[in-house]
């Protein structure tokens, strides 16, 4: 946009200009009404980049164009040209200063109203002076008709204009951001001028068929610009109604997407949670189990001690009784005894390692001897070393 605007302004200006000529002129009575439609080239320059745009496509062009349809009214082309250089930098202050660009059509109307005012001032005052400076003279009914026709043309343009510049097409010639909700509206645009031909040319073929001398063949022109500026203006609201239902399409898009999003985090969260809820679950069983391992161990060290405590008086007896009196093979009984020594001992310390693997203690800051536990440890590990 910032290398083309200058260019595409200047061209548009000179189309505008250059394609003049083919305005569409016909009479009704006394009147002669000429449509010139090619102001839509400098109304579109002007909505897309504001004042520049109607400036550059003015001068190259588009304030020009009273010069070549009506050369005969010399000074009163001066109003002319100040008119339609008005009616642009207005388009093109609306144009500059609308962000909204659902907006720029009831501005553009607006501008369009101040426009009227000045068009007023224009030709009842401005352009009846110089012709009474030159001689001439044009009565108030004239002017009205004139500044009328001129307003009508000039609003029906405009929104005609507006109708094109949504379109993607013309949007991407011109360097204007696109919108995925315009998909539809140049397609609009050329059903509705295609209808209202096509409707132009049903009537003008029965206009023929039942009207063989053609009387009144003047009326055919101006059915064919009402027809088609009719499909401009249909055009301008299909497009409305269009756009909105696009975006309401993009909006439910969008807020399903959201949905879908949030059922995902949601999904996530909960499998999340059952997982931690898992690993609870294996938590609890497993301290359930760590529980009653330390109740067996408890009860089965309990049990192995009552035995033993037997065993240990037995042997304390044995031991008392060897010395007091002595044995015939002293050398294998003290083997024996040892033995006896050893196993008890072994035994004891297995009990003492199974009392304090089960034993539950809340106070973990109890002072502790790290050496037996290692001990009670290898004690109780000792098979699964070996092995």
């Amino acid at each position: 946009m910032k290398s083309r605007w200058f260019i595409v302004s200047a061209i548009f200006g000179v189309l505008s200009l250059v394609l003049s000529i083919l305005s569409i002129e016909f009479k009704i009575e006394s009147t002669t009404i000429t449509l010139t439609w090619s102001v839509v080239f400098p109304i579109i320059v002007s909505l897309a980049y504001g004042m520049r745009g109607a400036v550059v496509s003015g001068i190259f062009g588009g304030i020009w164009i009273p010069v070549i349809l009506w050369p005969e009214n010399e000074w009163g082309l001066i109003p002319n040209i100040i008119a339609y250089g008005l009616f642009y930098l207005l388009i093109g202050f609306n144009g500059e200063n609308s962000n909204n660009e659902n907006s720029k059509l009831r501005k553009a109307v607006f501008s369009t109203l101040i426009f009227v005012l000045l068009y007023l001032f224009l030709y009842l005052i401005v352009f009846r002076w110089i012709l009474n400076y030159t001689g001439e003279y044009i009565s108030y009914k004239t002017v009205l008709v004139i500044l009328t026709k001129n307003v009508i043309i000039f609003i029906i343009t405009l929104i005609f204009g507006e109708s094109l510049i949504r379109t993607n097409p013309l949007r991407k010639l011109l360097q204007l951001e696109k919108d995925i909700y315009r998909r539809n509206n140049f397609e609009l645009i050329i059903y509705s001028l295609l209808t209202s031909v096509f409707v132009w040319g049903a009537f003008t073929l029965l206009y023929q068929l039942f009207n063989p001398l053609g009387a009144d063949k003047e009326y055919a022109g101006l059915l064919f610009i009402i027809l088609f500026f009719s499909s401009g203006i249909i055009s301008r609201w299909l497009i409305f109604a269009s756009e909105k239902q696009i975006k309401a399409e993009l909006g439910l898009i969008e807020f399903k997407n959201q949905l879908e999003n949030l059922v995902q985090v949601r999904t996530r969260e909960l499998e999340e949670t059952i997982k931690q809820l898992k690993t609870t679950k294996a938590s609890l069983i497993q301290a359930e189990k760590m529980a009653s391992l330390g109740t067996l161990t408890a009860g089965m060290a309990h049990e192995i001690n009552n035995p033993l405590n037997f065993i240990m008086g037995a042997y304390d007896g044995l031991t008392n009784y060897f010395k007091k009196h002595g044995s015939q093979e002293k050398e294998k009984t003290e083997l024996l005894v040892s033995s006896m020594n050893i196993g008890i001992e072994r035994i004891t310390r297995i009990v003492q390692g199974l009392n304090q693997f089960s034993r539950y203690n809340e106070n973990m800051d109890e002072d502790c001897d790290i050496h037996s536990i290692l001990e009670n440890c290898f004690v109780i590990l000792k098979n699964k070393n070996t092995a």
